[in-house]
């Protein structure tokens, strides 16, 4: 992304997206919608970006609610997603 190459970028976001989807990896699914949201918020569509966001933070808002701590949204990897994803 950082070579401002938004559609490849997307197409391998959403492959990620796809397969922690179908393996049940609830954080990286976050991470994957976080990081699509990311793309496109980069690439100028910031109302497909904001749905992606949502999503990374009912995600992790679910984890959080079935392990039943704070500590996860304290995780380094998922902090950031957190952080920026607040409603």
């Amino acid at each position: 992304m950082n070579l401002k190459s938004y559609e490849p970028a997307r197409k391998e976001l959403e492959s990620a997206l796809n397969k922690s989807e179908k393996l049940g990896l609830r954080a990286l699914l976050a991470e994957s919608h976080y990081l699509l949201g990311r793309d496109l918020e980069l690439a100028g569509k910031a109302a497909d970006a904001t749905e992606h966001y949502q999503q990374a933070r009912k995600i992790l808002d679910d984890i959080q609610k079935d392990a039943k701590t704070d500590s996860i949204v304290k995780r380094s990897d998922l902090r950031p997603i957190y952080a920026h994803s607040v409603s």
